[in-house]
This record gives structure tokens, sequence and C-alpha cells, in this order.
């Protein structure tokens, strides 16, 4: 398009997931001939030179938050040659995307294996039902059908279907009483309108009814509800960070005869919105950073933005087998520090991914769960990799491993299991599958009282699981690990855990893939005492194969060299 009209600028906004920047230096490679250029534009929420490390010190910098630019008055004319043409429609550019990809049958199979949800999938396993721990009352049935049905209707389950749904999101539609409302759509006009009414909260008028009944059915987490109908605004561009916090500070000036409280915002829709665009832009700004970072130590940090949230990922090697290193809780994609470069030298493509709630990913006030963490990881293999991956897991990172293999079998070429997470039940008959509960009081205050803990402890705690090596706990495995518990929303993850029911046995999940596993097991693990536990997967699943190592729960960042070299082995045989 550049080419055609004779361009010699592309003028786009700086973003900092990596696909985005990888399609713009493709575009600039093809340009040379026209000595094309891109000049990026920035509009960060606050003027920061130098970022620290961790959110409380970031916080007493009372850094001022930058105002909104003024929309121009009139724009340049156009050319008199050219011709305006006609718009396309959403359908048509999704269709010019898909036809300039060479399909395969990877790609073919792309939206199927995305679109069912795990927790239907895995109700489906084994003609299995879930338990959701309540009777079912005619009032609840009601309710989780309306639930669902604002589930298919709003959250993005594939890359293809992202578009459609935010343009279906945006349309028109007539209520009860023949009158016309819109959804939050890509018009800055209609969104800042929206931004308005939700900010009245309880007080809404009969014109955001529809906005009103929206943010009742979003889930419960507080905060959750401005995600949810205005992060489509944010990733188009139609609402700025900045314009939304002028339209709260603006919002209760008019409420408050022209002066703000010092004690803060009083409405909660309000906190929610100021609360999650803060959130928003620190991770923004913790991104760059770490990009910045990666790039002095030669290391290649990348980010990848997944259901609207940023989620970093190490990368190394340029041919070879596809692994893909998924770290334990608490932990982060560099715990595999020593695993990264070791495997890429022998001959493979490796990715190392911080989940989300976790180190520098993003962390949303979201319930988190085991089939929440296998989805995302599905979807960085389908849309990351883009091929099946060998995937290893230590801890909890195991388990989610595992929950890959056994309900999307297609998307995993083998498993690598470190010291993995998850009950094993040899001779189960009959499992169900229970659902999350909501968060609670409980899960609040507990998770607080959790985090207070770990903060205190995490040194010992981290000492306790390299028994063969403690000086392997230096001060940047320490301070990775509490810099990530000051983020905002790292509360979230921790409360999660006192929401969530029974999970299957490891082994179960491991009886519905059929490729071979390989479990290496640290004999000295503090948290898993089991010296038999590898024997134990062995004897129950025909597939597994175990070997024993002499470290703690961390084998691969106690020993790297020794599970790298047990890795490479692994792939070999394969």
């Amino acid at each position: 398009l550049a080419k055609e009209l004779g361009a010699s600028d592309i003028i786009t906004e700086y973003e900092v997931e990596c696909e985005w920047n990888d399609s713009l230096q493709t575009v600039l490679s093809m340009g040379q001939e026209t000595m094309l250029n891109i000049k990026y534009w920035k509009a960060p929420l606050y003027a920061v030179e130098n970022l620290p490390c961790r959110y409380t010190d970031f916080e007493k910098m009372f850094c001022p938050v930058n105002c909104p630019l003024e929309a121009p008055l009139s724009l340049p004319a156009l050319p008199g040659n050219l011709h305006r043409g006609v718009m396309p429609s959403m359908t048509d550019l999704t269709e010019d995307a898909k036809s300039s990809v060479v399909m395969s049958c990877w790609h073919e199979n792309l939206d199927n294996l995305q679109k069912p949800a795990a927790d239907m999938l895995l109700e489906s396993l084994g003609g299995r039902r879930a338990v959701h721990g309540i009777k079912m009352t005619h009032w609840l049935w009601s309710l989780l059908k309306v639930l669902s049905t604002w589930r298919e209707r709003h959250i993005v389950t594939s890359p293809h279907d992202a578009f459609e749904k935010r343009r279906n999101f945006s349309m028109t539609y007539l209520d009860e009483g023949g009158r016309f409302n819109v959804h939050i759509r890509a018009g800055t006009t209609v969104a800042i309108d929206a931004l308005n009414g939700y900010f009245l909260g309880p007080s809404w008028g009969d014109d955001w009814k529809w906005l009103q009944k929206h943010t009742f059915e979003t889930k419960p987490e507080g905060g959750a509800s401005f995600r949810s109908l205005f992060g489509s605004a944010l990733t188009l561009g139609s609402l700025s960070r900045r314009r939304i916090y002028h339209e709260a500070l603006e919002h209760e000036k008019s409420q408050s005869r022209g002066m703000l409280s010092p004690f803060g915002f009083p409405r909660s829709t309000v906190v929610a919105a100021v609360k999650d665009i803060k959130s928003m832009e620190w991770y923004h700004m913790l991104a760059m950073t770490s990009m910045g970072e990666g790039a002095k130590k030669e290391s290649s940090v990348r980010y990848w933005r997944w259901r609207g949230f940023l989620i970093q990922y190490n990368t190394s090697g340029s041919e070879g087998p596809p692994i893909v290193l998924v770290h334990g809780f608490g932990a982060f994609g560099d715990h595999y520090r020593g695993n990264i470069e070791g495997l890429a030298e022998k001959g493979n493509r490796v990715w190392a991914l911080t989940m989300l709630g976790f180190g520098r990913s993003e962390k949303p006030n979201v319930l988190y769960t085991g089939l929440l963490w296998a989805e995302l990881l599905r979807d960085f293999i389908l849309v990351v990799v883009r091929e099946p991956a060998i995937l290893v897991g230590n801890s909890v990172g195991g388990y989610m491993a595992c929950s890959v293999a056994g309900i999307w079998p297609s998307v995993v070429k083998s498993l690598v299991l470190l010291n993995t997470a998850g009950i094993i039940i040899p001779e189960y008959q009959s499992l169900k599958y229970q659902k999350p509960r909501e968060k609670s009081t409980f899960a609040w205050l507990a998770g607080r009282l959790l985090l207070f803990f770990l903060r205190i402890s995490v040194g010992s705690l981290l000492k306790k699981c390299y028994p063969m090596r403690p000086w392997r706990v230096d001060k940047w495995l320490h301070g990775e690990v509490m810099r990530a518990s000051y983020d905002p929303g790292a509360v979230a993850v921790l409360e999660s855990l006192f929401c969530l029911g029974k999970p299957l046995p490891v082994n179960y999940f491991i009886d519905c893939y059929s490729n071979k596993v390989l479990v290496i097991q640290g004999v000295r693990d503090p948290l898993n005492p089991y010296t038999d536990r590898a024997f134990i997967l062995q004897s129950c699943c025909q597939n597994v194969t175990a070997k024993y190592i002499d470290a703690g729960h961390c084998p691969h960042d106690e020993f790297p060299d020794e599970v790298n070299t047990l890795i490479f082995e692994w792939i070999q045989s394969l």
C-alpha cells in the first residue's frame, strides 16, 4: 500500500507486542528500494525516565499524569488525484488476511482447537460429568445460562474470531422498548459516552440499562467489568489510558461541584477504571524496560498479548525441535536461566514462557485456575510456536503441561516433567471435575495473609528447594521473586488458591495422552518427599519413563547441565 501511494513514512504507535514489531520490520525490509521509513509515536500515561523495579517504589515517585491531546480542528486535504475507494468490512479484512496465509493442516485445525473451552472438554473426557458442589435450583441454572451466553459472545477464543467478536460487540440493536442502543464500539464519541455511563454506577439512567446489565453479568472480581467492557476500545485505540483517567477526574468533579475528594474516588466503577489503567500502564512500562535490559544482555525477551494481557517469554535457537519451558508456582520464565541457551546450543528452538499472574507478565484480577493456564499454554503453542511442541514443566508447570497434553494431545509432541505437582491415584475408578468457587471474603483475607508470609520467608523457602546447591538461590533469583510479589494484582493469584476444588490426578491426564512422557525426579524434593513418586507414575502409566537425579524441587536450576543432557537424549530418542 505504501509503495502504491508513494509514501515515504509509515507512522504508527509504539507497541511492545513483538509479533507486531516483527511485521513492521518485514514491511521495512520490503520497502528498502523505496527508502521507506517507520516512525513511532508514544502516548504514555506518566512521564518517567528511570522506572524502578518495584511498583511500590514507583508509586512513591508520585509521577504526574499526562493530559490527553486535543483532537485537531482540521486535517490536511487529500491529494486531488487520490481516489478514496470503499471502506472494507471486517469480514473482507479477515478473509483477505486468511487468504494471505499459507494454509496447512495445522492452520486448518487452529480454530477447532481453540473454540471449545477447557472445562467443557474436560467434562466430556471419558464420559465424566462435572460436580458443581451445590444443588442446581431453577434460578441458579438461569444465571449460569446467562453467564455462559455472555462468555460465548464476549470472550475471545481464537485469533480469527477476535476481530469479528469485537465488531459484533460494536453493533447497534433494539431493546425491548423499541429504542436503539449501542454497544461500545470503535467510535471515540460512543466509547466516551459509554465510559461516563459506566462511571455513574448505581445511578444509571434508562439509557445505560444495557451497560448496567452487562456489568453485573461479568465475573465478580472487583474491576473485572471495566476490562471486559472497554478492553477492545483500548486495544483499538478508540480510548487511551490518558483519556480514561481524564474522564474519571472530570466525572468526579461534575459530581462534587468541581472538587475532588482527598480520600480518593468514591464510586467503585471509577476506582476500578483508574486502578486498571494504572496497572496496564505499569506492565507496559515494565515490558519496555525488560526488553531493554534483555537487549543489553543479548537475551531475547519478548512479549505476546493473550486475551488483552501482556505475556513475557524468552526465546533462543533458530532450528531444531520446538521446546516450551513452563515454570512452577511463584517462578517465571527466566527460572530456566541455565536451560534456555543450553538446550538451544544442542540444536533446539526454545521458548521459556512466564505464565499469566507471575514474573513480569500481567497480573489481572481474574480467577486463576489450572485450566486458565492450560488454555494460555495451548494458545501459546498455536499462535507463537505454530507447531506441536515438547513441553517441559517444573512443579505446577508440570501439571499444566499434563493438562494440555491430556485435553489437546495434538499440540504436544512429548512431555518432560521435572518434579511435577499433582496428586497420583493409581487405580482411580470414577473422577469428577470440580469447578472453582467464586472469590469470597475469606479468600480475600487468606490471600493477603499468605502473601505477607511468603514475602518474609521467601529466602528460606527457596533454599529448601535447593538442598544440594543452596548458593544457586542468589540475589537475582530472590530479588525477582520479591519484585513480582509487589506488582499490582499479585495477590489475585493467591486468592484463587482458596477457591479451587480438588484437582484431578496428574496420572489421569497422562492416561489421556498417548505419546511418550519423561519424568525427571529430584529425590531430595522437600515439597514432594516421596522418593518413589516417579516410580508410581511409571508403574501406573505405560508411556512414562523415569529418571532420577540427586537434587531438590528445581533440578533444572540446581543442576542445569545434567538436566539439559537428559532432555537432549530424550528428544533424540523420540
